[in-house]
């Protein structure tokens, strides 16, 4: 891929996770400041446990649809990221159902063809890590910078190896 090609569609995939800033989360689920906190701090739970660099982008990119709307913000952000040309399907695979591995896990998931769709995708370990980061980002007392150009960085040279 062209370096200045890449560069612009990484502005503008953080373009989209700026817009995360100031949209509040129900404190039950995510006591941080904000969508944008939330989304940093799994995003760097990612790159600190995992060298997948589709979970890593699916771990930055999962609530990006949030910016538009809470409600169905999964199917809003996949619809957001499909136009980027190093967003793939098993990135957007991981996006979509990082919701659903919610309800399958607390056991709200009730139709078997469903949970047999989930668990017999070939990407299901990574969707459980996602998740993991997922929780494991809702640090009430912890604040991440949003570096844009450290990201945007950090980024280019992941995508370009």
């Amino acid at each position: 891929m062209h370096a200045v090609i890449l560069k612009k569609e990484l502005n503008d995939l953080l373009d989209l996770i700026e817009g995360l800033g100031g949209v509040t989360q129900p404190a039950f689920y995510h006591p941080e400041v904000d969508a944008l906190q939330h989304t940093l701090q799994v995003f760097k739970i990612a790159r600190q446990r995992s060298n997948d660099k589709d979970l890593i982008l699916a771990s930055l990119l999962h609530d990006v649809g949030k910016s538009i709307s809470s409600h169905n913000h999964a199917a809003l952000g996949v619809n957001m990221l499909k136009g980027f040309s190093f967003i793939n399907e098993k990135i957007l695979w991981l996006i979509d159902n990082h919701l659903r591995i919610a309800l399958l896990q607390s056991g709200e998931m009730k139709s078997q063809s469903k949970i047999n769709k989930l668990v017999n995708n070939k990407h299901y370990h990574l969707l459980v890590e996602l998740r993991e980061f997922d929780v494991s980002g809702r640090e009430p007392n912890v604040y991440n910078e949003f570096d844009r150009e450290a990201i945007i960085k950090y980024l280019f040279v992941m995508i370009a190896k």
